[in-house]
């Protein structure tokens, strides 16, 4: 199969993954809600995982899926946990779920280890304080 077909085959699982995450948010009458231009807003009620990326693409584990070297898929593959990070790194900005995703980001991605450079730098030692 040539090298850009399956990069295309990846495309779409990975889109499949991400669509089957959301719902479309309903109001009390239970109707979609629709954004300014009338389409409607989806939310993600299933949480982004690297294993279930993994799982979704077909891979056995998470090191075989990130051992792929195939430029094309390589970089569909990045793209797709750059989503899932922006998706955790949101989470941060939520009290009730800040330990958990400062957690899942440490064990997902390198940078967020204890140790790294950069690693949560950004948030203040008295974050129990100001997050109140």
């Amino acid at each position: 199969m040539p090298k850009n077909r399956k990069a295309a085959i990846l495309n779409e699982k990975i889109a499949d993954y991400f669509n089957a995450r959301k719902s479309a948010v309903l109001d009390k009458n239970k109707e979609p809600v629709l954004d300014a231009n009338g389409d409607p807003v989806y939310e993600y009620v299933r949480p982004l995982t690297v294993t279930g990326l993994a799982n979704a693409l077909g891979f056995s584990s998470r090191e075989q899926m990130l051992a792929v070297r195939d430029q094309k898929s390589a970089e569909a593959i990045a793209s797709a946990l750059l989503r899932i990070e922006e998706y955790a790194e949101e989470k941060l900005f939520y009290k009730d779920s800040f330990s958990g995703t400062k957690l899942f980001l440490s064990v997902n991605f390198p940078r967020y280890q204890e140790g790294a450079q950069g690693a949560f730098e950004s948030f203040p030692e008295a974050y129990d304080s100001w997050a109140k």
